[in-house]
């Protein structure tokens, strides 16, 4: 008899838990740090072929399209 109590006592709870609520709002975007140890020669990828330049130009200049590696077609990235 006092196990159909706790029962019935923790369906209202459950059924609170459940029910929607407010999201939080979503917290700002983080920044993107990526650490090298030699200085660029340049910011321009095509002005330099040194390997920070490579990087640099990866992380800061996105692409508009991209290779789909699996069906080998182009797909919109920034595009879309």
């Amino acid at each position: 008899m006092s196990t159909g109590v706790v029962v019935l006592g923790a369906g209202p709870m459950l059924l609170a838990a459940c029910a929607p609520s407010e999201a939080p709002p979503a917290a700002p975007p983080k920044p993107v740090v990526a650490a090298i140890r030699a200085e660029p020669r340049s910011f321009n990828r095509f002005a330099a072929s040194d390997r920070a330049t490579g990087l640099i130009a990866q992380l800061t200049h996105a692409r508009l399209v991209q290779l789909n590696h699996r069906t080998q077609e182009i797909e919109p990235a920034l595009a879309a």
